[in-house]
C-alpha cells in the first residue's frame, strides 16, 4: 500500500487509545516496507 515511502517509519499506538483503537491497525503496519510498529501497553492517545 505504501511501497513508495523510502525512509524508515515509526508507527506507535496506545493499547487504550479509544479514539483510534488498536484493532483498526490490524494489517496496516505490514503495508509499510520500512516501518517499526510499537503498541504501548497502558497507554492512550
Amino acid at each position: 500500500m505504501f511501497p513508495k515511502i523510502p525512509c524508515p517509519d515509526f508507527l506507535a499506538q496506545g493499547t487504550y487509545d479509544f479514539s483510534v483503537p488498536h484493532v483498526l491497525w490490524k494489517g496496516l503496519p505490514e503495508t509499510f516496507p520500512n516501518a517499526t510498529y510499537v503498541e504501548f501497553e497502558r497507554s492512550g492517545h
